[in-house]
C-alpha cells in the first residue's frame, strides 16, 4: 500500500523541489535530507519553462526577451574555450553571423517556486558525513530514495568527467523590475552573457581571473563568484552504468546527479512520477497498480 511506502530525497535545491512536488502528488510525504551549506547566493541566470500543475495558479509566467548578437562560434568559444556546436545561441538563433535577433520566451521565477515548494518540507540536516549517513541509514530504511546530488557516488561512475569553472558577477538591479531579458554576446568583448531576471543583474564570464568585474555591464559594487557547470563534451551517464554501481532503490535525478547539462530542473517532476509508476506501480493520484 502507498501508506506503507517510504521515500526520501537527498538534496534541497531546485531539482529537489520538483521531486518533492511529484512525490507529494503521488500521495507520499518524503523527508528531505541535505548537508548544511553556506548561505545561498544567486547563481547564473535562468528561468523555469514549467512548474507542477498545482503551482500554476500561484506563480506568474512572465515574458522574457532573448537577444543574440554576433556568431554562435564566438559565443561558444568565449563560454567554453572552444567551439562546441552546443549552446542556447546556436539552438535558438542559429550559427551564422547576425546583427541582432530577438525571441520571447515565457518563464517562472525559480527562486519563488523553490521557496514555495520547500516551505513545508520535512528538512533533516545530515548529523555527520552525509555520504555515510545515506549509505548506513537512508538507503536501508526507505523503499525509494531520489538524489539530486552525486556527492556520494562511487568515483568509477564518473571516469574522466570534469566541471568547467565560470565566473558570474551579480548585483541587485536598479532598473524596472518588469523588464526581463537575456543577452547572448557572440561578439569580441569579454563577457558572454548578461541577464536581468528576478531583481538581479548577472554578467557571466569564462576568462575573468579576479572577483572584480571590470565591465560597464556590472554596476558598482557587483559581487563575483565561481560558478561550476557541466561542459558540453561530458555526456550523460547511461542507465546501464547507474544500474551497475548504484543500489536499485537509489534514483539519480537532476543535471548534476545525471551528469547531463541538458536535463532541466523542471523535468525532474515528470521523471519522478515516471519512476514511481514504472518501477513501483504508484500512480500520480496516490494509488497502486495491481
Amino acid at each position: 500500500m502507498v501508506s506503507n511506502f517510504r521515500t526520501a530525497i537527498i538534496g534541497a535545491g531546485l531539482s529537489a523541489a520538483f521531486v518533492k512536488s511529484a512525490i507529494e502528488d503521488a500521495g507520499l510525504l518524503p523527508p528531505v535530507i541535505y548537508a548544511p551549506k553556506q548561505t545561498p547566493k544567486p547563481q547564473a541566470s535562468f528561468f523555469l519553462r514549467s512548474v507542477p500543475p498545482r503551482y500554476e495558479r500561484h506563480l506568474l509566467k512572465v515574458p522574457i526577451f532573448e537577444v543574440f548578437k554576433g556568431t554562435a562560434d564566438l559565443y561558444e568559444f568565449k563560454q567554453w574555450g572552444n567551439v562546441t556546436n552546443d549552446s542556447s545561441f546556436r539552438r535558438v538563433a542559429g550559427p551564422h553571423n547576425i546583427e541582432s535577433w530577438q525571441s520571447i520566451s515565457g518563464g517562472y521565477n525559480p527562486y519563488l517556486f523553490q521557496s514555495m515548494a520547500m516551505e513545508d518540507a520535512d528538512l533533516k540536516i545530515a548529523k555527520f558525513n552525509i555520504v555515510e549517513e545515506v549509505e548506513k541509514f537512508v538507503l536501508p530504511g526507505f523503499d525509494a530514495v531520489f538524489t539530486t546530488t552525486s556527492s556520494f557516488f562511487p568515483p568509477k561512475l564518473f571516469g574522466v568527467r570534469t566541471m568547467s569553472r565560470l565566473k558570474v558577477c551579480y548585483s541587485p538591479t536598479r532598473a524596472d523590475l518588469s523588464d526581463y531579458f537575456i543577452f547572448y554576446n557572440g561578439e569580441k568583448n569579454g563577457w558572454h552573457r548578461f541577464s536581468r531576471l528576478w531583481g538581479w543583474d548577472f554578467t557571466e564570464w569564462r576568462d575573468l581571473k579576479t572577483n572584480r568585474c571590470n565591465s560597464s555591464m556590472c554596476p558598482v559594487g557587483a559581487r563575483c563568484s565561481d560558478f561550476f557547470e557541466i561542459p558540453p563534451w561530458n555526456t550523460r551517464i547511461s542507465e546501464e552504468t547507474f544500474a551497475e554501481y548504484l543500489p536499485s532503490n537509489l534514483h539519480p535525478i537532476g543535471r548534476y546527479a545525471l551528469w547531463d547539462r541538458m536535463f532541466l530542473a523542471d523535468q525532474a517532476y515528470q521523471k519522478t512520477l515516471d519512476i514511481l509508476s514504472d518501477t513501483y506501480g504508484i500512480d500520480s493520484n496516490g494509488t497502486t497498480s495491481s
